[in-house]
């Protein structure tokens, strides 16, 4: 999991739709 830091602040929940996709993937 390497993101550029320097990106905009929406990123942050872009991660967090990231991560729950892939909790759902896991599913």
């Amino acid at each position: 999991m390497n993101y550029d830091h320097r990106m905009p602040r929406h990123t942050a929940e872009q991660n967090s739709n990231h991560l729950r996709a892939k909790l759902s993937v896991k599913r």
